[in-house]
């Protein structure tokens, strides 16, 4: 079972069989086939990682009651228990070590040719608002972001 986690709140959004991240969107499939897409969750916002199950009361990203079964203590109210974003970087760096080489380059190839596509509009955009240094900026941005993505696919 995978679950969807987003970045900047470390919240399981999703749970379910089979999600494919990509740089613009997230799909979900069922035995292979496209079932639907999340238009607003991508590589950018948002991880995957691999679980054995979720509570039977999970609802749309909350427990209704929530219990560490490792050391058997039940979470007071008010605690925080967002997953920590070195875990979820972590859970990050072992899928993406699990593909094969053809998978990584592939994914690797969709997010680039992502940041080419953000990185066109961020350069419009600052075009639009009179910015005389649009293309460095969006340049500066893209090559930043590459070196990201290279580093992570290695």
């Amino acid at each position: 079972m995978q679950i969807v986690i987003e970045k900047n709140t470390n919240i399981v959004k999703y749970a379910g069989e089979e999600y494919t991240l990509l740089s613009d969107k997230i799909e979900v499939r069922q035995s292979g086939a496209l079932q639907y897409v999340i238009g607003d969750m991508n590589s950018s916002n948002a991880t995957l990682a691999e679980v054995d199950s979720v509570p039977a009361d999970y609802v749309g990203g909350k427990w209704s009651s929530r219990e560490i079964s490792k050391i058997g203590d039940e979470i007071k109210s008010g605690e925080i228990t967002e997953i920590n974003a070195e875990i979820s970087e972590q859970l990050e760096s072992e899928r993406i070590a699990k593909l094969t080489t053809a998978q990584k380059e592939a994914e690797k190839s969709n997010l680039i040719s992502a940041l080419a596509s953000r990185a066109n509009a961020m350069r419009g955009e600052l075009e639009i608002q009179g910015d005389a240094a649009a293309l460095k900026k969006s340049q500066d941005w893209y090559k930043a972001e590459v070196e990201k993505v290279q580093a992570r696919y290695q």
